[in-house]
Protein backbone atom coordinates (compact mmCIF):
# COMPACT_ATOMS: atom_id res chain seq x y z
CA UNK A 1 0.00 0.00 0.00
CA UNK A 2 0.79 3.39 -0.30
CA UNK A 3 2.17 6.19 2.13
CA UNK A 4 0.48 9.29 2.86
CA UNK A 5 0.10 12.07 5.69
CA UNK A 6 -2.82 12.04 8.20
CA UNK A 7 -5.23 14.52 7.39
CA UNK A 8 -5.67 15.41 11.02
CA UNK A 9 -2.07 15.35 12.74
CA UNK A 10 0.22 15.02 9.62
CA UNK A 11 1.94 11.75 10.63
CA UNK A 12 2.89 8.53 7.68
CA UNK A 13 -0.20 6.27 7.44
CA UNK A 14 -0.64 3.68 4.85
CA UNK A 15 -2.91 3.97 2.98
CA UNK A 16 -5.84 0.50 3.91
CA UNK A 17 -9.34 -0.20 1.70
CA UNK A 18 -11.27 1.90 -1.02
CA UNK A 19 -14.45 3.44 0.75
CA UNK A 20 -16.11 4.91 -1.62
CA UNK A 21 -15.50 6.99 -5.05
CA UNK A 22 -17.65 9.87 -6.63
CA UNK A 23 -17.73 10.39 -10.15
CA UNK A 24 -17.71 14.00 -11.55
CA UNK A 25 -19.51 13.68 -14.89
CA UNK A 26 -20.44 15.87 -17.86
CA UNK A 27 -24.05 17.05 -18.77
CA UNK A 28 -25.84 16.66 -21.33
CA UNK A 29 -23.72 13.09 -22.10
CA UNK A 30 -22.85 11.81 -18.37
CA UNK A 31 -19.45 11.24 -19.87
CA UNK A 32 -17.09 10.84 -16.60
CA UNK A 33 -15.08 13.68 -16.29
CA UNK A 34 -12.66 12.41 -13.33
CA UNK A 35 -13.24 9.86 -10.52
CA UNK A 36 -12.06 11.00 -7.08
CA UNK A 37 -11.87 7.98 -4.53
CA UNK A 38 -11.99 8.10 -0.69
CA UNK A 39 -10.01 4.99 1.58
CA UNK A 40 -10.09 4.48 4.82
CA UNK A 41 -6.83 4.83 7.00
CA UNK A 42 -5.97 3.88 10.70
CA UNK A 43 -3.52 6.42 12.18
CA UNK A 44 -1.88 5.07 15.48
CA UNK A 45 -2.34 9.17 17.11
CA UNK A 46 -5.90 10.03 15.58
CA UNK A 47 -7.62 6.34 15.01
CA UNK A 48 -9.69 5.67 11.79
CA UNK A 49 -9.46 8.94 9.36
CA UNK A 50 -11.49 9.05 6.09
CA UNK A 51 -8.99 9.75 3.01
CA UNK A 52 -9.04 11.87 -0.10
CA UNK A 53 -6.60 9.89 -2.66
CA UNK A 54 -5.95 9.32 -5.92
CA UNK A 55 -7.86 11.17 -8.46
CA UNK A 56 -8.38 9.37 -12.11
CA UNK A 57 -10.05 9.26 -15.06
CA UNK A 58 -12.59 6.74 -14.94
CA UNK A 59 -14.82 5.33 -12.03
CA UNK A 60 -14.28 1.65 -10.99
CA UNK A 61 -16.75 0.83 -8.73
CA UNK A 62 -20.15 1.45 -11.07
CA UNK A 63 -17.92 -0.59 -13.59
CA UNK A 64 -17.92 -3.76 -11.31
CA UNK A 65 -21.63 -3.08 -10.78
CA UNK A 66 -22.66 -3.24 -13.94
CA UNK A 67 -20.58 -6.22 -14.66
CA UNK A 68 -22.61 -8.52 -11.79
CA UNK A 69 -25.63 -7.43 -13.44
CA UNK A 70 -24.98 -7.89 -16.94
CA UNK A 71 -22.61 -11.24 -17.23
CA UNK A 72 -19.68 -11.42 -19.51
CA UNK A 73 -22.09 -14.68 -21.14
CA UNK A 74 -25.05 -12.64 -21.93
CA UNK A 75 -23.34 -9.61 -23.19
CA UNK A 76 -23.01 -10.60 -27.26
CA UNK A 77 -26.80 -11.12 -26.97
CA UNK A 78 -27.55 -7.88 -25.31
CA UNK A 79 -25.60 -6.16 -27.67
CA UNK A 80 -27.11 -7.75 -30.71
CA UNK A 81 -30.76 -6.94 -29.55
CA UNK A 82 -30.03 -3.28 -28.64
CA UNK A 83 -29.95 -0.54 -31.47
CA UNK A 84 -27.09 1.10 -32.63
CA UNK A 85 -27.68 4.10 -30.47
CA UNK A 86 -28.13 2.46 -27.26
CA UNK A 87 -25.25 -0.22 -27.37
CA UNK A 88 -22.91 2.46 -28.03
CA UNK A 89 -24.28 3.89 -24.73
CA UNK A 90 -24.41 0.84 -23.26
CA UNK A 91 -20.51 -0.01 -24.22
CA UNK A 92 -19.23 3.02 -23.04
CA UNK A 93 -21.97 2.94 -19.48
CA UNK A 94 -19.76 -0.70 -18.87
CA UNK A 95 -16.18 0.97 -19.85
CA UNK A 96 -16.23 3.13 -17.34
CA UNK A 97 -16.27 6.19 -19.59
CA UNK A 98 -20.30 7.32 -18.37
CA UNK A 99 -22.92 7.10 -15.79
CA UNK A 100 -26.00 5.69 -16.59
CA UNK A 101 -29.03 8.14 -17.28
CA UNK A 102 -32.27 7.39 -14.69
CA UNK A 103 -33.66 4.65 -16.50
CA UNK A 104 -31.15 3.04 -18.84
CA UNK A 105 -29.87 0.21 -16.22
CA UNK A 106 -33.42 -0.74 -15.71
CA UNK A 107 -34.43 -0.62 -19.49
CA UNK A 108 -31.61 -3.03 -19.88
CA UNK A 109 -31.96 -5.41 -17.80
CA UNK A 110 -35.91 -5.27 -18.90
CA UNK A 111 -34.11 -5.83 -23.03
CA UNK A 112 -32.01 -8.98 -21.39
CA UNK A 113 -34.65 -10.70 -19.50
CA UNK A 114 -36.97 -10.24 -22.40
CA UNK A 115 -33.98 -12.07 -24.49
CA UNK A 116 -33.51 -14.56 -21.70
CA UNK A 117 -38.08 -15.42 -21.19
CA UNK A 118 -37.46 -15.82 -25.37
CA UNK A 119 -34.63 -18.12 -25.82
CA UNK A 120 -36.15 -20.61 -22.80
CA UNK A 121 -39.72 -20.48 -24.49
Amino acid sequence: MEIVNCPKCGQEIEIDKLAGEENFIGIPDHAVKFTGRWFHSLCPKCGPVFHPFKVGHHGTIARKQLKTLFPKSQLKRLRAALPEDQRKLFDATLSGKRVAKDGEVRRWLQVLSSISNATSL
